[in-house]
């Protein structure tokens, strides 16, 4: 038996540990709040404790997952959104005329930007929801033969006949009657 105090942990925070972070994504360092113990007792109980180190890892996964496909689909319908933009105020003048500038940043404006549907998002979301209906890769299947055969025939026809009208054209030769001259 070892020394020291005996652990806060319990077998049921594993399954705590999940729906929290699946449900809110959190830290280390907010479990440890929610369970009422430091962020390396969190840790510890990681590394002692496989099925809370399991639980926390699938929870995170579960929360990042689903926060990139509600991302993807908005950007797969579009969306619109506001953007507050922040600047410097003129605190008024010095008597010599010059403005003076606050420190703190202000709200100047809100701005509504709309971004349209990406037919890209679509396409990826789609496919990874519903791969059946949404194949990101089509395949075709061809029916039939191919004679290779009579092909490699012909080709070979082919190139005896070019061989054929190009034997003999040297420097000065004569082709339908014509002097051909050497370049």
């Amino acid at each position: 038996m070892s020394g020291g105090r005996p652990s806060k942990y319990k077998p049921e925070y594993a399954d705590m540990a999940r729906r929290i972070c699946a449900e809110a994504g959190f830290s280390q360092a907010k479990l440890a709040k929610v369970f009422g113990v430091s962020k390396s007792t969190v840790s510890k109980w990681k590394s002692e404790h496989g099925d809370f180190a399991r639980a926390v890892t699938e929870g995170v996964d579960v929360f990042n997952c689903t926060k990139v496909e509600k991302s993807l689909l908005k950007r797969a319908l579009g969306l619109r959104v506001t953007e507050k933009v922040f600047g410097r105020l003129d605190a008024g003048e010095t008597e010599s005329g010059e403005k003076i500038v606050s420190d703190e940043l202000h709200l100047l404006k809100k701005v509504q930007r709309a971004y349209p549907p990406d037919t890209r998002a679509c396409n990826l979301f789609l496919s990874r929801r519903d791969p059946e209906r949404w194949p990101d890769k089509q395949q075709l299947e061809m029916t039939g033969s191919l004679n290779v055969t009579n092909k490699a025939a012909a080709l070979s026809e082919f190139l005896d006949e070019i061989d054929g009208t190009t034997k003999g054209i040297e420097h000065g030769a004569q082709v339908e009657g014509q002097d051909v001259e050497a370049e």
